[in-house]
């Protein structure tokens, strides 16, 4: 079964432009591919800690102690459910030309060694994660997508890579604090580019 993996990371649970998205996408996804097909993850509802000495420790030693091995029980929960997704959709609310602290913290505990990418013998890296779909769904206040101030792209599109993702496609709405903002039309425009997504090998919106 295809299976799609959500992720909210916007602080507003109301009135946020990026979870209207992503609740866009997730009720096309299920009724394409069944209610069953979707997993949700709210990173506010149900936050992530950041990188702890004792995290860090569980993931690169070959003896980790109790207590590192207690700290990364939730990264090996989030681990899995991010390799059961054959897609995953992010909702990415820009918070200072960057993604939220929640997001962040979320990433630090889904990248890891052995897991979503390893050392090969020669001391390469190689990412775990092929044939996987990653969609990001961010909205911006300001008027900078695609320009230097637009560090989402370069951001995701290189960790796609590092993990062994090959297949990234972007949403943006931007403009939000703007005056003579139209959500409604963002929203409709946005919509109809998020269906096209739903036909996973016939995109037509930006890919990477």
């Amino acid at each position: 079964m295809t299976r799609a993996l959500v992720i909210d990371s916007s602080s507003r649970t109301l009135g946020s432009v990026t979870r209207t998205l992503t609740q866009k996408f997730s009720a096309g996804f299920s009724q394409k591919y069944g209610e069953e097909s979707v997993v949700y993850r709210d990173l506010v509802k149900s936050s992530v800690p950041h990188l702890s000495a004792d995290t860090i420790e569980g993931f690169f030693s070959l003896q980790p102690t109790y207590r590192a091995k207690r700290a990364t029980v939730l990264s090996d929960l989030l681990v899995d459910e991010f390799l059961q997704a054959d897609v995953i959709c992010i909702g990415v609310a820009v918070y200072n030309f960057n993604i939220p602290s929640s997001l962040k913290a979320y990433i630090d505990q889904i990248v890891r060694i052995g897991k979503t990418f390893r050392k090969q013998g020669d001391g390469r890296l190689e990412g775990l994660c092929q044939n996987k779909k990653l969609i990001i769904l961010y909205s911006m206040g300001g008027m900078y997508q695609d320009t230097e101030m637009d560090f989402i792209k370069p951001y995701f599109k290189a960790l796609a890579g590092f993990i062994g993702i090959s297949d990234v496609e972007f949403i943006a709405i931007e403009g939000t604090s703007r005056l003579g903002f139209k959500l409604e039309e963002h929203i409709e425009e946005s919509t109809m580019r998020i269906e096209t997504l739903l036909d996973l090998g016939n995109s037509e919106v930006e890919h990477a």
